[in-house]
């Protein structure tokens, strides 16, 4: 069985291993009313580099929501979303393939590392070993993420 890591955006550029492994990122939705400019959206709205640069990531998937239980219309009526239907079928499509693959790690990242990417690897520990107290333990997992995917998990 495979080991899970939660990783920032920035600590999962760190990783250095030969094992094979899977990579689930998550950053925030570009928003289309403006262009990316400043370093932080340079480093937090991109997805990272470590699928790319190496040779042993058997897998990877990508994804674009915000960190937020409810979805918000801001005064300017604006709209800030989160995890969507089709996301969380996409992820429960990957998560069920990892086992298909012969990795050895999974690492989960989103621009912190506590609360989106805590709440995927909890639901995966949860699915693959039963367990997911770890998770919890040790960061703040979005909860409509988690039971979003455990839901799911338990019912398709």
């Amino acid at each position: 069985m495979f080991d899970i890591f939660v990783h920032s955006r920035l600590s999962v550029e760190t990783v250095k291993t030969n094992k094979l492994f899977s990579l689930i990122s998550i950053i925030e939705p570009i928003k289309k009313d403006r262009l990316i400019l400043t370093d932080w959206d340079l480093t937090h709205c991109s997805f990272p580099s470590i699928a790319s640069n190496k040779s042993n990531c058997v897998s990877s998937l990508f994804l674009r929501f915000n960190d937020i239980d409810i979805d918000v219309t801001t005064d300017d009526g604006s709209s800030i979303k989160t995890i969507n239907k089709n996301q969380i079928k996409l992820l429960v499509s990957f998560i069920r393939t990892l086992e298909d693959n012969p990795i050895e790690e999974v690492y989960v990242n989103c621009a912190a590392g506590i609360s989106r990417s805590a709440a995927v690897a909890a639901a995966i520990s949860k699915y693959y070993k039963g367990e997911d107290q770890y998770f919890f333990d040790r960061y703040v997992p979005n909860m409509f993420v988690y039971s979003s995917l455990i839901n799911e998990l338990a019912w398709s």
